[in-house]
């Protein structure tokens, strides 16, 4: 069973912890100012000519959005 209380956002700030500094960045602005130092990884199935299924595994690179191939197999395990 649970229990819905429902409060009002002056009783919350009443009663939230702060440390004097400012609010957080949004998300957006946050990798607008670290997009040169975030990469990410994916991978993703790609079909082949042959209907066979194959992974490549994909660098992003934040800064210039390009996506750089690293590596692909026919056997992908999810340990």
């Amino acid at each position: 069973m649970k229990l819905i209380i429902e409060h009002s956002a002056s009783t919350i700030r009443t009663y939230m912890i702060t440390d004097g500094r400012s609010p957080s960045s949004t998300w957006r602005s946050f990798l607008r100012n670290h997009a040169s130092e975030i990469y990410a990884l994916d991978r993703t199935p790609q079909v082949m000519w042959d209907f066979s299924i194959c992974f490549v595994l994909v660098i992003i690179d934040h800064r210039t959005h390009r996506l750089v191939p690293v590596g692909m197999t026919r056997n992908s395990t999810l340990d």
